[in-house]
């Protein structure tokens, strides 16, 4: 269709956002209104109905592409690491549309998650595909699945994702600010420096995605008017501030006259949520994610044995932040309680489900650290 009259992302995903992009971009040039509602239109058909909860998009590998509404398979999944960078190309496009917090809140999804997801710890290995459950040998190995890798190769013969990454995080201080009336938008919490206009200089120390505290601290003449106004991201559920602030799309604002050296200091909340997909997706029904702050939470082998599937996270278990070791110091781990269900010998089918369950300590590590310790099973998605 003409694009005017798009309403359901179809089609190749990566080159869909790149369209869309493009749209949102020329609809702020141009004020076309028809051209700002088919963005708005394509927006939720990708983010409210056919998004991964790790950002990714384009949910088969067949043309790579959008399938359907709430259509979102873990293990056959493609989510091309390009496609969620061009999720958040257009995401920035229709931030400069309107200052809406959730399109910086898919920014910043997509970025921790996904994104990050596609490179090793090392830099030195990538992945173009990014699933949300893996079993080596049918991950990788079935025809169905051939796609969906259990390690990062060091190279392809399509490279596109590597240099896209490497792009994207040099770029990184362009998704960070935006310049705002009166003042200075921020987007995204990472430790930074920026010079705003009239000898302004704005400098952000930030604990995020592991700790919830960020402060800004401005350096300029004395009696400088600016509006500050900072995201209230989409995983906190309090926040308290040491100036005056009020709420609107989104943004916590603080409007002052500042004096050189004035800091101001938020403190997000940063709980450990379960989070759940809508019940029309058939493949997470009954299941539950872990996020604390941006960050996806999934279960790997190298801490919980194989056979996942087999595992579960009761309703009433609590969650335990602990420190990562080894490749993941410096990382929030989660630690919980979980049930197995012990497997009984048998025939392939019987009359009776194996009800015999043992508990076991379940370990939570960021999504985006996941292969890189050895070749083993993971899932996002955890019976609860």
């Amino acid at each position: 269709l003409p694009v005017r009259q798009q309403k359901d992302a179809v089609g190749h995903a990566v080159r869909a956002v790149y369209l869309y992009t493009a749209m949102a971009d020329l609809a702020g040039e141009s004020g076309d209104q028809s051209l700002v509602d088919a963005c708005h239109a394509l927006w939720e058909s990708v983010t409210h109905r056919q998004m991964y909860v790790t950002g990714g998009i384009g949910s088969t590998v067949l043309g790579e592409a959008f399938t359907v509404d709430y259509d979102l398979p873990n293990a056959t999944v493609y989510a091309e690491t390009c496609a969620s960078i061009g999720l958040i190309f257009f995401a920035r496009q229709m931030l400069q549309l309107e200052a809406k917090g959730e399109y910086a809140d898919v920014i910043e999804r997509a970025l921790y998650n996904t994104v990050l997801a596609g490179m090793q710890l090392d830099g030195k290995r990538f992945f173009y595909v990014n699933p949300l459950e893996v079993v080596p040998g049918i991950s990788g190995k079935a025809a169905t699945q051939t796609h969906d890798l259990p390690q990062r190769p060091p190279w392809y013969a399509c490279a596109c994702c590597p240099p896209n990454i490497a792009r994207l995080l040099a770029d990184l201080g362009q998704y960070i600010y935006r310049k705002d009336e009166n003042g200075v938008a921020v987007d995204l919490f990472i430790g930074s420096e920026v010079k705003v206009s009239g000898g302004v200089t704005l400098t952000q120390n930030s604990q995020v995605p592991f700790g919830g505290k960020v402060s800004f601290k401005l350096s300029c003449p004395n009696g400088t008017k600016l509006t500050l106004r900072v995201r209230k991201p989409f995983w906190t559920d309090g926040v308290t501030c040491d100036a005056e602030m009020t709420e609107k799309n989104g943004y916590l604002v603080v409007e002052k006259v500042w004096n050189d050296g004035d800091t101001v200091f938020f403190d997000f909340a940063m709980p450990v949520r379960r989070v759940y997909a809508s019940p029309y997706v058939r493949q997470d029904l009954g299941k539950v994610c872990l996020m604390r702050g941006p960050l996806v939470y999934c279960l790997e082998e190298a801490d919980n044995g194989n056979n996942l599937h087999l595992v579960s996270l009761p309703e009433e278990s609590e969650i335990a932040l602990e420190q990562g070791e080894g490749v993941l110091s410096g990382m929030t781990t989660l630690k919980a309680k979980g049930l197995r269900i012990v497997p009984e010998e048998g025939t392939l089918y019987r009359g009776a489900p194996c009800r015999r369950k043992e508990e076991t300590q379940l370990t939570f590590i960021p999504y985006f650290a996941w292969a890189n310790r050895g070749v083993g099973e993971m899932t996002v998605w955890v019976r609860e």
